[in-house]
């Protein structure tokens, strides 16, 4: 067997394939090259125990058929020291690997011991019929979500997870639970491991824009793009509890009884500024802004590490100005975000709970919930559960047009 390919052509394939190139020193640290005709190979590799992907060669010939291992980490060394055509050759377990400066040999191993996931891919079922789901989407849901993912396996394995369920998508760690919602969701049902968003982000970097074929097995979920470009996931054998998908799922529609909007780099410069003369390990930032002290700036407070004295900072918060005369229905604004800060201000508060003149929150949370958010202004509402607890509810819409809620607790 002999594949013939252009070092840029077998460079961006490999590229793509590494993502998911097992690190040990057993077969899955090889890549597997599957002829199937003169002028297509695939390149296979699979991350042990979750992932997998199928990669086509571009601009290849081939000659013999059948399938063959490689050396990963030798093979992708060769590659960044050559330029021009690439011969790969296969006889009886030896590999050569030429070109215009040489020729190198490299390890084979059985094919035949490389993990079936071809078998598992050939007995699955399409899941999405529309084929709305895009890969653009996938990844503002997973860059959005990840922040709130568990990674306390042993004591969390439910929540390890990111979950596509009825047309919405959730990641919680059981202090902040974060939501997203798309019409592309509809039929989409899917559980991604949160040690696979690194791997799958690539992927879906690779394929920027294209549309997304989900294939699943009792064992595995698979998504493909249009030339075949396939990345397999192991499916998670544990359940996310119903209680997290539904007692917060209409937080998207909520308006809360108090509303803010900030310049991000305002707010992120006041956190950081407090935090410099605080206790190493305080993360607990006291908010004031009483609705009855109205021409006040909203203050932070931390306790100063030398424990004399209260550390504190002014914030300006951005007030929502209507034109003279001009009626606004927040129902037309379509961010989120924007429609529940306008919302609260056209909103009569008389008949509402009391005022939230002050409250807690750790500013690592309230920092993961903006960290990943594109904007200049955040907004974000805070409501009281109980006489002790409470939560911030920020909202966002990304540039694909994914709603994102996210639901991070604070303590009065």
């Amino acid at each position: 067997m002999k594949v013939t390919v252009s070092k840029n052509d077998l460079k961006e394939a490999l590229s793509k394939a590494s993502s998911t190139l097992g690190k040990g020193e057993d077969i899955t640290s090889h890549f597997l090259l599957k002829i199937k005709n003169e002028t297509q190979c695939d390149v296979l590799s699979c991350d042990p125990p979750r992932m997998f992907s199928i990669t086509p060669l571009a601009g290849v010939k081939c000659e013999g058929e059948g399938q063959f291992t490689i050396d990963g980490k030798r093979l992708l060394q060769a590659i960044n020291s050559i330029e021009g055509v690439i011969e790969i050759s296969y006889t009886e377990g030896d590999i050569s690997f030429k070109s215009s400066k040489g020729e190198l040999s490299f390890s084979s191993l059985n094919p035949d011991n490389f993990p079936p996931w071809e078998n598992l891919l050939s007995e699955s079922e399409v899941a999405n019929e529309d084929g709305n789901f895009t890969t653009n989407v996938m990844s503002d849901t997973l860059l959005n979500l990840k922040p709130y993912c568990s990674q306390n396996e042993q004591r969390q394995p439910e929540l390890c997870m990111i979950l596509f369920k009825e047309g919405k998508a959730f990641a919680c760690d059981g202090f902040g639970l974060g939501m997203a919602k798309s019409e592309d969701f509809d039929d989409v049902e899917l559980k991604i491991h949160y040690k696979d968003i690194s791997s799958l982000n690539k992927f879906l970097k690779a394929y920027e824009g294209e549309a997304l074929e989900i294939l699943t097995h009792e064992k595995a979920t698979f998504l493909r793009v249009s030339d075949g470009s396939t990345i397999g996931l192991m499916n998670i054998p544990f359940n996310m509890p119903d209680k997290i998908t539904t007692q917060y799922a209409e937080a998207f529609e909520w308006t809360p009884r108090r509303v803010w909007k900030f310049n991000k780099v305002d707010l992120l410069n006041a956190i950081s500024f407090l935090s410099s003369g605080a206790s190493d390990g305080d993360y607990s930032i006291s908010f004031a802004d009483s609705e009855g002290e109205k021409f006040t700036s909203p203050q932070l407070e931390m306790k100063p590490s030398s424990g004399k004295g209260v550390l504190t900072c002014s914030l300006d918060s951005i007030s929502f100005k209507p034109e003279e005369g001009v009626e606004v229905d927040p129902a037309t604004i379509e961010n989120l975000g924007e429609r529940m800060w306008v919302d609260r201000y056209l909103q009569d508060k008389s008949e509402e709970g009391d005022d939230i003149a002050s409250w807690k929150f750790n500013f690592l949370f309230m920092k993961r919930a903006i960290d990943v958010l594109s904007t200049e202004s955040i907004i974000f509402g805070c409501n009281q559960e109980s006489e002790k607890r409470g939560y911030m509810v920020f909202k966002n819409l990304t540039s694909n047009n994914v709603d994102v809620a996210s639901v991070v607790g604070w303590i009065i």
